[in-house]
């Protein structure tokens, strides 16, 4: 059995700086460090995104550009998901029902519902009980948490199909380079 030696994990600025490196590529693996300080700083960008433009464009633009934005976690979910082993279609399915989910709430009206400030209980309680959204709803959720939990799991420390481990090298293997890389 090979012995594995694992590299330090990464800072704030390392992680955000590899995963912009590669921020539209499918291949590879990503750390969770990376993948986490990633999200970090993709949830604090997104809110200062929405609350500039909710006060000047419709909540569709919104949506859109929410959409656009929010495709940027896809990559760095499908690396994530490769350090474990697993195929990257969760990553688009769950990108794809979060968007179903926010259409159909626009393009039904059922937004305002929810958006509201003085919705009325029985509006919010025909919203709430809409089949096709408890659908949609119930899938998203089941998905997400199976992505959040393969995105918490530690790396696989042998290579696979998607390449070497970013975290794990073989013992005596690493160089000063390597090192340096993460510390850096």
């Amino acid at each position: 059995m090979k012995q594995y030696q694992k590299l330090p994990q990464l800072t704030f600025g390392n992680a955000l700086k590899q995963a912009c490196n590669k921020i539209f590529s499918f291949k590879g693996r990503a750390r969770r460090s990376e993948f986490w300080w990633f999200i970090l700083a993709f949830c604090l960008f997104s809110m200062v995104i929405s609350l500039v433009l909710e006060p000047f464009v419709s909540p569709l633009v919104l949506t859109v550009v929410s959409f656009c934005i929010a495709f940027l976690t896809v990559p760095i979910t499908a690396r994530r998901l490769h350090d474990r082993g697993q195929c990257a279609l969760l990553a688009f399915a769950d990108w794809i029902l979060c968007s179903a989910d926010d259409c159909y709430l626009i393009f039904t009206g059922k937004m305002d519902v929810f958006t509201s400030v003085n919705a009325s209980p029985k509006a919010m309680t025909d919203t709430l009980s809409d089949p096709v959204l408890i659908g949609l709803m119930t899938v998203e959720i089941i998905v997400s948490i199976t992505l959040f939990v393969f995105c918490v799991l530690d790396s696989k420390k042998e290579a696979n199909r998607y390449g070497e481990s970013p975290k794990y090298i073989p013992l005596g293997s690493a160089t000063d380079e390597q090192v340096a890389e993460v510390l850096s």
